[in-house]
C-alpha cells in the first residue's frame, strides 16, 4: 500500500475519532478508497460500527436494491422492443412476400389469358 495506511493505522484512527461517521470518509479519502472498503477493514479487524454506519449500509443497501430493480426493468423493456421490432420486421418482410405472391400471381393470370403457359 504505497502512501495508504494500513489496516491497523486505520482502525487505530477510527477509534480515535471524536465522530467515526465522519471519519470513514475522511480514511477513505486519505487512502483513495470508498467508503465501504474502510467499513470492511474496521468490520474485519472486529471494530464495532456504530448505528448510524448500520444505517447507512441499509440505506446503501435499499438505494442500490431500487437501481437493480430498475436496470433488470431496463433490460426487460429493451428485450420486449428488441423483439417487438423483430416482429414488426418479419411482419414487413411477410407483406413484402404477399405483394410479391399477388404480383405473379396477377401477372401469371394475364399470361394466362393472353395464351401464354397454362
Amino acid at each position: 500500500m504505497d502512501g495508504q495506511m494500513t489496516d491497523r493505522e486505520i482502525c487505530i484512527s477510527y477509534k480515535g475519532a471524536r465522530m467515526p461517521n465522519v471519519q470513514i470518509q475522511i480514511l477513505a479519502d486519505l487512502n483513495s478508497v470508498s467508503k465501504m472498503e474502510i467499513i470492511s477493514i474496521l468490520v474485519k479487524n472486529n471494530i464495532e460500527l456504530t448505528r448510524q454506519t448500520v444505517r447507512y449500509m441499509h440505506t446503501r443497501l435499499d438505494q442500490l436494491d431500487g437501481r437493480i430493480a430498475k436496470k433488470e426493468s431496463k433490460c426487460r423493456e429493451i428485450d420486449a422492443n428488441i423483439h417487438f421490432r423483430r416482429m414488426t420486421r418479419l411482419e414487413e418482410e411477410i407483406k413484402a412476400d404477399e405483394q410479391e405472391y399477388r404480383d405473379i400471381a396477377k401477372i401469371l393470370n394475364m399470361a394466362k389469358e393472353k395464351g401464354g403457359r397454362k
